[in-house]
């Protein structure tokens, strides 16, 4: 999910029982479903100011700063490369054996999995069309959508190494789990890069158009069971910059419900994991 999540919207919570979109451990769990509304009329709220005595979380994959955040997407771009490097660090120092750690590795890696699939489908399904229907380079938007392929490809093979961990989980099997999370970096990582320096321009400035706001709307209604997981895993160790973007494109009160409520299967699930 990219861009406004939940700006012009307000949010009513009800009980519902059932899976996490998250979990794979099969139990059955209780939460929040978040059902979002638009809600006309909500005045824009003030742009807070980034603190400029941060490094910016989205970088390039040598670490040097190469844009502000000005909508989620860099953002979310940030976490992807995250986690990665979450991953490849306790892939590394994999205790040999520990079946409890592969398995807490296992549901981290499923969120981080479905995630990026979620962002990729909400790009071509959604962003991509409206940015071509504002005059995008056709050609660009080719460019990326081939590399969704590739890096999808990747992902899948990283996936399975991951889940061969849990079968056996071995030294031997978190370094091949590592090698194959390494070869999606390979393409993830460049491809972050090209969309943020050739087609982030184009959309920040488009912000505010009708086809980029349709964009949105559709976007969260077809993921309201996973938008507390989404901000939560988004939050989760982000820097000043990047917390200050999800505050501007989120309201308040809704931004309070969506983490209190919808993501607390990520803060006892996977938040932990990291720690560790």
């Amino acid at each position: 999910m990219t861009e406004d999540v939940a700006r012009d919207a307000v949010i009513v919570d009800s009980d519902v029982t059932g899976r996490s979109p998250q979990a794979d451990d099969g139990s059955e769990i209780t939460f929040r479903m978040l059902h979002v509304f638009e809600f006309r009329g909500r005045p824009d709220q003030p742009r807070e100011r980034l603190d400029r005595g941060h490094p910016m979380t989205t970088t390039t994959q040598g670490g040097v700063p190469i844009n502000e955040h000005k909508t989620l997407n860099t953002v979310v771009h940030a976490a992807f490369r995250r986690d990665l490097r979450r991953f490849d660090a306790a892939l590394a120092a994999f205790p040999d054996g520990d079946q409890r750690r592969a398995a807490d590795l296992i549901v981290a890696w499923d969120n981080f999995e479905a995630q990026l699939r979620q962002h990729d489908d909400d790009e071509e399904q959604h962003f991509w069309p409206a940015l071509r229907e504002l005059g995008v380079d056709d050609a660009l938007v080719g460019d990326l959508d081939g590399e969704h392929s590739a890096m999808l490809r990747s992902a899948t093979e990283a996936g399975t190494a991951m889940h061969a961990l849990a079968d056996r989980p071995t030294t031997s099997s978190a370094a091949s789990a590592r090698e194959r999370v390494a070869v999606l970096g390979s393409a993830l990582l460049p491809h972050l890069e090209h969309e943020e320096r050739d087609l982030e321009p184009f959309s920040a400035s488009r912000h505010g158009t009708p086809q980029v706001k349709a964009a949105q709307k559709a976007v969260v209604r077809s993921h309201l069971k996973t938008i507390g997981t989404f901000i939560a895993w988004l939050s989760d160790d982000a820097d000043p910059p990047a917390l200050a973007q999800i505050r501007r494109d989120v309201p308040a009160p809704v931004l309070f419900v969506v983490r209190r409520l919808g993501g607390r299967w990520y803060r006892r699930r996977i938040a932990p994991t990291w720690a560790a």
